[in-house]
C-alpha cells in the first residue's frame, strides 16, 4: 500500500549510483534506460524508519513511459502524475509528527485516491521546489 519510485540498492556490477537506479527501474517496472536521459541526483533523503540513505535520480523518458512490464512482488501499479496538478498547492499539505522525542515535518501529496507522503513525498518536494526556482 506505500507509493514509491523505483529504486533499490547498489550492487557490485553497478558501475555507479546512476546505473543502480537506471538497472533498479527497468528490474521492477521494465524502464527501458536507452529511452532514459539522466538529469541529475537530489540531496540524500534519509529513511528514519528504516535507516535508508536515498540518492534520487532524476530522469527524463524521451518516448513516456512506454510498455512497462511491473515485477508483481514490487509494484502492483504506476501512477502518472502530471506536473501541473503535482504543483498544484492544494493537493499539498504538512503535518507536524513526533517520534522518540524529535518533531519532524511530515509532507502529503493528495492526488486523486492516492496519499504521497513519507520519503516520497520529501523527494518529490525536493523536485518540485528545484522546479519552481527555475
Amino acid at each position: 500500500g506505500e507509493i514509491a519510485f523505483p529504486g533499490g540498492g547498489v550492487e557490485p556490477a553497478d558501475s555507479s549510483l546512476v546505473m543502480a537506479a537506471l538497472r533498479e527501474a527497468e528490474e521492477e517496472i521494465g524502464l527501458d534506460p536507452s529511452g532514459v536521459e539522466v538529469l541529475g541526483v537530489l540531496e540524500p533523503v534519509f529513511t528514519v524508519v528504516s535507516n535508508y540513505l536515498i540518492i534520487p535520480v532524476v530522469a527524463f523518458l524521451h518516448n513516456g513511459i512506454g510498455m512497462v512490464q511491473l515485477q508483481a512482488s514490487e509494484v502492483t501499479e504506476i501512477i502518472l502524475a502530471p506536473l501541473k496538478r503535482l504543483t498544484d498547492e492544494s493537493i499539498y499539505h504538512t503535518e507536524e509528527w513526533t517520534r522518540e522525542g524529535q518533531t519532524r515535518t511530515i509532507y502529503f501529496y493528495d492526488f486523486g485516491p492516492y496519499r504521497i507522503w513519507g520519503a516520497t513525498a520529501r523527494m518529490l518536494k525536493a523536485f518540485l521546489d528545484l522546479l519552481k526556482q527555475g
